[in-house]
């Protein structure tokens, strides 16, 4: 009787434990998901906010995707932007800078992937 006790005890244990990890994992994959969002809105904000003067040609309409990562320090960093129109590539990058994002350094390593288009 106290083995199927013990047995009884320890696989409650267990589950609870299945279940705290997936939980866990859901909240990650959640933060990570509502992380992509907050970076995609930062990003479109940016973009859609008036041109400055260094821009001034209007060479920076077109297509591009922009890939960020997290360093160690929890500070986003542009890894590539892949655009066939290099004024938009800079147009993007020095205004992403401007935003001098961060977040957890439990995101460490993280990438994210847009894709953008400027009209």
């Amino acid at each position: 009787m106290n083995t199927i006790k013990s047995l009884l005890i320890a696989l409650i244990v267990c589950a609870s434990m299945i279940a705290v990890s997936n939980a866990n994992a859901t909240e990650k994959s959640s933060t990570l998901k509502s992380l992509n969002n907050q970076l995609y809105k930062e990003i479109n904000d940016v973009l859609n906010t008036p041109v400055t003067l260094a821009f001034s040609d209007k060479m920076f309409k077109g297509t591009a995707v922009i890939i960020m990562e997290i360093n160690q320090d929890g500070k986003f960093f542009i890894k590539n932007i892949i655009s066939e129109n290099t004024v938009l590539s800079h147009y993007i990058s020095s205004k992403i800078i401007t935003r001098n994002l961060w977040t957890d350094i439990k995101f460490a390593k993280e990438t994210f992937v847009f894709k953008v288009n400027v009209v």
